[in-house]
């Protein structure tokens, strides 16, 4: 940071402004997809612990620190050949495979008044409501039938039916359930954060092998990344070593 307030390297408002309208969209729409209610910026910001200026603030000085790394990889002739896209892409087959896709319906019972503030007691009436929902569909009542009727999430009138979605689109919790189960099946009762649930697997994709010619910019992105930072670390380790400059305490 400090070098790249020494070259005079500057962020212009509207940059930060946009990067902070993405983060924040981004996290809207994860806490959205979590909870299923959109929060306002003044709940992000509480939940983040920090305020409008303090968040634009560091994205500043994180953009600062982007834009001198950047100009510090170019000086030491930072590249990433096809040739080294290509052994990492051979190295690394997990890596390059499309999420697969996961079909589930759901039922949700929050304790109330919420989550975070409910006792033992509302979490096992929560937990009894879905057993009891449970129990009825076990019994030959339709899911989607029972999640209209009990259903706490945002999509109980449409029966509880998530869609068909990526597996990196839904909370771990479910896709860790889901990975144990066959089309059909429905699961017991359980807590998460957000409340007490009950999912059916209705149908998953596998993943799909994502070719090199598509993967070969993204991997050279992470590697120009790899040796942009370690440029950097090479740049600042005369400093750091040097006793008259740099003083640690433990």
């Amino acid at each position: 940071l400090r070098e790249a307030l020494r070259r005079g390297i500057s962020v212009p408002d509207a940059e930060v402004q946009k990067e902070y309208m993405e983060k924040l969209e981004n996290f809207s729409s994860m806490i959205e997809q979590e909870t299923g209610a959109r929060p306002t910026e003044a709940q992000i910001l509480e939940k983040a612990g920090q305020t409008r200026e303090a968040a634009l603030a560091s994205i500043r000085e994180h953009l600062l620190v982007d834009k001198v790394s950047e100009v510090i990889a170019k000086e030491k002739g930072v590249t990433v050949s096809s040739a080294e896209a290509r052994a990492y892409y051979d190295k690394n087959p997990q890596m390059f495979q499309s999420p697969g896709g996961i079909h589930l319906h759901q039922m949700l019972a929050v304790p109330k008044p919420s989550p975070s503030k409910a006792d033992e007691g509302a979490w096992k009436r929560a937990e009894e409501q879905l057993e009891r929902a449970r129990a009825r569909v076990l019994a030959g009542e339709q899911f989607a039938a029972v999640a209209r009727d009990v259903s706490e999430a945002p999509d109980a009138q449409k029966g509880g039916d998530m869609g068909m979605l990526m597996a990196s689109q839904l909370p771990p919790f479910f896709v860790d359930l889901a990975g144990r189960m066959r089309p059909g099946d429905i699961s017991n009762v359980f807590r998460s954060e957000y409340g007490v649930h009950l999912i059916r697997l209705i149908d998953t994709e596998p993943a799909e092998e994502v070719p090199f010619s598509q993967a070969e910019e993204r991997i050279k992105q992470v590697l120009t990344h790899v040796k942009t930072e370690e440029a950097v670390l090479q740049f600042c380790e005369p400093i750091v070593n040097d006793g008259n400059r740099t003083k640690i305490f433990i």
